[in-house]
C-alpha cells in the first residue's frame, strides 16, 4: 500500500469518526492534525472535507448511518456501519463487508462449540480476489484447534506450535480443494482460559 492509499484509509476512518462525534452543531467544526491535516465538518454534521499533509483531499456526505465520499483521484466510496464500497476512476470496485458471514461463505466450518467474536467478520472483494477473516473463541487447546482444521484442508502446508510460560499458540497454513489459501491461528495467554482463533481464507480470481 502506498502512502497516499494509506492516507485515504486513515482519512476514511477519521471522517466517519468525525461525523459520529460532532453530530449536529450550530457552526462548522475544523480539526487540525500535527502534520497540517485538516478535517472540517458542517454545522449539521452531514458534510465533511479532509485535506492531507500533501494536499490530498476527500469530501464526504453522511447522515450518521450512510455515507458517500469522493477523493481527488476520482475514487468514490459509499457505505454504512456494515461495510463500504469503493470504485476508482477506471471502474474497478472494492467491497468491504463487516456484517458477518456463515460457514458456506467462508468455505470452512466454524470450530465445534466455538463462539463467533462480535464484529470480527471481514469480507474484502477486490478485482484481484476475495479475502475473508473471522474470529472465534473456544475453551479447547490451540493444538487441538489446529488438528481439527488439518482434516478440513485439501492440502496442509505448514504447522507451527509454540508453548512458553506466557502463552500457547498454534498456526496452520494450507489450501482448500478450490485452491483457496487458508491460515488458521490459535492463541491462548497463560492467564486466560479462552483460545482465540483467527481464520483467514484468500481466493484469487482467475
Amino acid at each position: 500500500m502506498t502512502y497516499n492509499e494509506g492516507m485515504q484509509k486513515v482519512w476514511l476512518l477519521s471522517a466517519l469518526a468525525a461525523l459520529l462525534i460532532v453530530g449536529c452543531k450550530s457552526s462548522e467544526t475544523v480539526v487540525t492534525g500535527p502534520n497540517g491535516e485538516k478535517i472540517s465538518v458542517s454545522g449539521d454534521g452531514t458534510k465533511m472535507e479532509a485535506t492531507g499533509p500533501n494536499g490530498e483531499k476527500i469530501s464526504m456526505e453522511g447522515d450518521g448511518k450512510n455515507f458517500k465520499m469522493t477523493d481527488d483521484k476520482g475514487t468514490q466510496f459509499s457505505g454504512n456501519e456494515k461495510g463500504w464500497q469503493a470504485t476508482d476512476k477506471d471502474g474497478k470496485t472494492t467491497t468491504v463487508d463487516t456484517s458477518g458471514m456463515n460457514e458456506a461463505t467462508l468455505g470452512l466450518p466454524f470450530y465445534p462449540g466455538a463462539t463467533v467474536v462480535k464484529d470480527s467478520s471481514l469480507n474484502v472483494d477486490t478485482p484481484e480476489g476475495k479475502s475473508m477473516a473471522l474470529g472465534l473463541e473456544t475453551s479447547d487447546d490451540p493444538e487441538k484447534v489446529v488438528e481439527f482444521y488439518k482434516g478440513k484442508l485439501a492440502k496442509a502446508n505448514n504447522t507451527m506450535n509454540s508453548n512458553t510460560d506466557s502463552a500457547k499458540s498454534s498456526m496452520l497454513t494450507g489450501e482448500l480443494a478450490d485452491g483457496a489459501t487458508v491460515s488458521v491461528m490459535a492463541n491462548r495467554d497463560a492467564k486466560e482460559t479462552v483460545t482465540k482463533i483467527t481464520l483467514t481464507v484468500v481466493r484469487k480470481k482467475k
